[in-house]
């Protein structure tokens, strides 16, 4: 079974990125990282960062651990920096612009063997738009503190703004308290190390 999911995986991350195929490739991520922490016992945060954000897509509503975990970690940023922008945080702006999520993938493409093309701009940029688009009205929800929910939204701009900004709202206690945000995209070059014919190291910016 995990040599057709990883099979079926390779084909999938060499074609084309559109909104079916990014559903597709959500749900065989999800299905192969299930084999694998089965198989060997145990996982590992970049497994778990892309196991998470997969239970998100196939779900309208999220109430578990990354849920919680992700909430109380921008709950935390609001009460220790009072005032300050919320997306000045670098957790939260990793986490909206989606740079975490697309370095884990990349790590976990490569340790099985996999095309990690999609983690390329401008490949990336489809690839989150399609995933974003699924998560819109899907929130993140706990039950208590400060901060009972997140989600991302559109605003209502150009469609060719959706290249350059991700929209969101962050939920509070007290709905008048309720944040709307953009978060730039600015993707960092992501080094993968190599050699070239002389065995001597270089990086390749993808």
């Amino acid at each position: 079974m995990k040599q057709e999911i990883t099979t079926n995986l390779l084909d999938t991350l060499q074609g084309p990125i559109d909104k079916v195929h990014v559903v597709y490739i959500i749900v065989e991520l999800r299905k192969l990282i299930d084999r694998l922490i089965a198989e060997k016992g145990m996982s590992f945060p970049h497994w778990d960062n892309v196991r998470y954000w997969c239970d998100w897509s196939l779900h309208t509503v999220l109430e578990r651990k990354f849920a919680k975990s992700t909430l109380n970690a921008m709950e935390k940023f609001i009460i220790e920096n009072p005032g300050e922008k919320f997306h000045w945080s670098e957790f939260n702006s990793s986490f909206i612009s989606l740079e975490s999520l697309r370095w884990s993938l990349y790590k976990f493409l490569n340790e099985n063997n996999l095309p990690s093309k999609i983690i390329n701009i401008p490949p990336w940029d489809s690839f989150t738009k399609y995933l974003i688009e699924n998560l819109r009205e899907c929130p993140l929800v706990k039950k208590d503190g400060l901060i009972r929910g997140f989600k991302f939204i559109k605003k209502g701009h150009i469609p060719e703004a959706e290249k350059y900004s991700i929209d969101y709202e962050v939920i509070f206690d007290d709905p008048n308290k309720n944040i709307v945000g953009s978060v730039l995209r600015f993707e960092k070059q992501i080094k993968k190390a190599s050699k070239n014919k002389s065995g001597v190291r270089c990086d390749l910016i993808l």
